[in-house]
């Protein structure tokens, strides 16, 4: 019987990103980041710097997460209208100059259409419009990670998207992500999904933009197809900005540590030493 992945295709090509122009450095020659899936037995190791001050909070933990067989039609409606705003509408951005660059990170040679930043076409579309016509569109990541002090090697925040997301639905996926709305820009969408997703119970209420600007890697033109079965197909073509916070607090990182603001849209948290995602990884065509 065919196993169905457990991880997001999204999650996938951006650990491969990470890896491949370490950013992350995890004890993987750049020659081998191909053919990574046959590799499973890599020791990962810190190699980058550039991590956010020692804070104290109190935690709630996390919320238990909702529950996904209800057989009211009613509430479950309600779910997929809370895991994503059919309302939110996205501006419209130019392909990349070749298809050739699509899974590329973005760079100078691109030209000004597309560097430093994207430039909007003046567009934009609702949500479900841009996914199903495949408009190039704009989004987030912001991978949280800490180094273990006992082993030296890196532990990753991985969120489980909810099964009522319209794409990558009931998969892992990066620890933060979101889509930039119309007329915002990343810094206020980072803020947004930082608290939307992992901290509704005040965990990232004071962090700053000039914080979140001091951990950007690189932004990277990302095409992906898909189906679910609700919505059917949809061709997710974004320009996404990377970021990498490293976890330097007086607790160990931990998925109990983060409350979802809505548990239709994250359904919950996973831990996971570099190695236990390259394996998870390897198991995602």
């Amino acid at each position: 019987m065919h196993s169905s992945p457990t991880i997001s295709r999204k999650l996938v090509l951006s650990f491969r990103r990470l890896i491949a122009t370490r950013r992350l450095y995890f004890g993987i020659d750049s020659q081998h980041v191909g053919a990574f899936r046959n590799r499973s037995s890599i020791s990962f190791e810190l190699g980058a710097q550039g991590r956010y001050q020692s804070k104290k909070y109190s935690y709630d933990g996390i919320k238990k997460c909702y529950d996904m067989n209800t057989d009211n039609q009613i509430l479950e409606d309600r779910s997929y209208n809370l895991a994503q705003d059919s309302s939110e509408l996205f501006d419209v951005y130019s392909p990349p100059p070749s298809q050739t660059l699509f899974n590329s990170i973005i760079d100078e040679s691109w030209g000004e259409l597309h560097f430093p930043h994207p430039k909007p076409t003046g567009e934009s579309k609702g949500r479900s419009r841009v996914h199903a016509d495949g408009d190039w569109h704009r989004s987030v990541q912001v991978w949280i990670v800490q180094q273990d002090h006992t082993s030296r090697k890196v532990r990753v925040l991985l969120q489980r998207r909810s099964t009522f997301k319209d794409t990558h639905p009931n998969l892992l996926d990066v620890s933060c992500t979101g889509h930039v709305n119309a007329g915002d820009d990343v810094m206020q969408t980072i803020l947004r999904e930082l608290k939307e997703e992992l901290g509704s119970n005040g965990l990232f209420d004071d962090y700053t933009i000039e914080e979140i600007k001091r951990n950007y890697v690189f932004r990277v033109a990302s095409s992906i197809k898909g189906e679910t079965e609700k919505y059917g197909y949809f061709i997710c073509n974004e320009y996404q900005d990377v970021f990498i916070l490293w976890w330097d607090r007086d607790v160990r990182l931990e998925a109990n540590l983060f409350a979802p603001k809505a548990k239709e849209e994250v359904a919950g948290f996973e831990v996971c030493y570099g190695e236990e995602l390259l394996k998870k990884c390897a198991k995602t065509a």
